[in-house]
């Protein structure tokens, strides 16, 4: 058990790059969950195979003694797994952490090689504290100087990260399986936009924390990736309009309840600043829906939350699917086109950035010519815009990062 212990140990201290890199996820009570696995295993694989060969009577003892086995061994992981700190989620740390945890890691092997106990404490050190600063130490961007949106590429969805001078971080809708009400497929498939799109986006960032998750409203393609972002991330509060109680959107308030996530339910009207010193700007104002709303189960794109921001410079109109038309400013610098540019929206603002988010090759038609020109998430990619004065705008495919031009330049080759 000993042994089984210390390779374990071994495998984790090795592997951690890997394990970050490509799931963004720490075991700290791996090594400890592989030696019952590792006592199991040798003798689920034999005895298995054995039931191929053996009379059945035999092979019915063997496959139940399997089938034991087994079970126990999910018992183990399952009450594991309940332990506070058993797996945690964790963005990518800099480069120059992983340079210098591969040069502790090789003094840390020559040590044990050549018996030196100074080199090897020192190295061990070195390891154990860059693993956890990689588990626990906030490597986050530095604030932009000017608030920023930017629109991500979720398909037909929507999903916007807001980032402010003070640091506040706040993702507005998650994204998510745009047909999933009318065909089930949320429940059918196991892809996830809130675990393969919208969390690895904010961890490449470095983001840990966000201050505040918004739901416009409760239909698939809005809520769906936050029931992921709510267990990957620290989240400080949930921004809520008025939904009828579907079975997915009580799943999101029991994990924000769980994790206890502050519940914030907004109606027309409420003005929300955001710390910034003295100033009074950035604020939200709340434009829909009224305090008196009523949601009806076949009229969601209608409970939508509509907020207005204003950054004392610039304002951005961020309207979920809101179809009807409601009071709102004539113009703002930038408008975030509801429902994905369908052919129905009623609400006419003009604006010199217009922003569509929406799925290339979606069967619903959308953008409808009538909302065009606009920006548009399926031909750009994730749409960045400086809440600046004069807005300034880019894009994964207008700003390539370095890692594209890389993939770009090798694959020319």
């Amino acid at each position: 058990m000993a042994e089984l212990a210390i390779i374990a140990l071994c495998v984790q201290t090795v592997f951690l790059f890997f394990m970050v890199e490509s799931f963004h996820r720490i075991s700290p009570l791996a090594p400890l969950l592989n030696v019952p696995a590792g006592l199991i295993a040798p003798l689920v694989i034999p005895l298995t195979l054995l039931t191929i060969f053996l009379p059945e009577p035999v092979a019915k003892l063997a496959a139940w003694t399997v089938a034991k086995l087994l079970h126990a061994m999910s018992a183990i992981l399952d009450f594991a797994l309940r332990l506070p700190g058993a797996t945690l989620r964790v963005p990518s740390p800099p480069v120059w952490i992983w340079g210098v945890y591969g040069i502790a890691l090789v003094a840390l092997i020559w040590a044990v090689r050549s018996r030196r106990f100074g080199v090897l404490l020192a190295a061990g050190i070195a390891v154990l504290g860059l693993q956890t600063s990689v588990a626990l130490a906030d490597f986050s961007e530095m604030p932009p100087r000017q608030p920023t949106m930017t629109v991500l590429d979720v398909g037909q969805g929507d999903s916007i990260l807001l980032e402010f001078p003070a640091g506040q971080r706040i993702l507005v809708d998650g994204g998510g399986v745009s047909a999933g009400r009318f065909l089930g497929l949320r429940d059918e498939s196991g892809f996830s936009i809130g675990e393969s799109v919208v969390s690895p986006y904010l961890w490449s960032k470095g983001i840990r924390k966000l201050d505040a998750l918004v739901l416009t409203h409760a239909h698939n393609d809005h809520i769906d990736g936050l029931l992921d972002v709510i267990e990957n991330f620290e989240v400080g509060e949930l921004w809520l309009g008025r939904n009828p109680m579907s079975p997915v959107y009580q799943e999101l308030l029991r994990r924000a309840m769980e994790k206890q996530v502050r519940l914030r339910w907004l109606t027309a009207g409420m003005h929300i600043p955001i710390a910034n010193g003295s100033q009074a700007f950035p604020e939200f104002s709340v434009l829909h829906p009224p305090a008196q709303w009523q949601p009806r189960k076949n009229d969601q794109n209608n409970d939508s939350l509509v907020l207005l921001l204003d950054t004392g410079k610039i304002t951005a109109l961020l309207t979920g699917d809101i179809v009807r038309k409601i009071p709102a400013p004539e113009r703002v610098d930038v408008y975030k086109i509801p429902h994905h540019g369908s052919k129905g929206v009623k609400l006419q603002v003009s604006a010199p950035i217009r922003i569509i988010s929406v799925g290339a090759n979606n069967p619903f038609g959308h953008p409808d010519p009538s909302t065009l020109p606009a920006l548009r998430t399926d031909l750009l990619g994730a749409i960045t815009v400086t809440l600046a004065q004069p807005p300034r705008i880019g894009s994964a495919l207008t700003q390539p990062s370095r890692w594209y031009k890389l993939a770009t330049l090798l694959e020319s080759h």
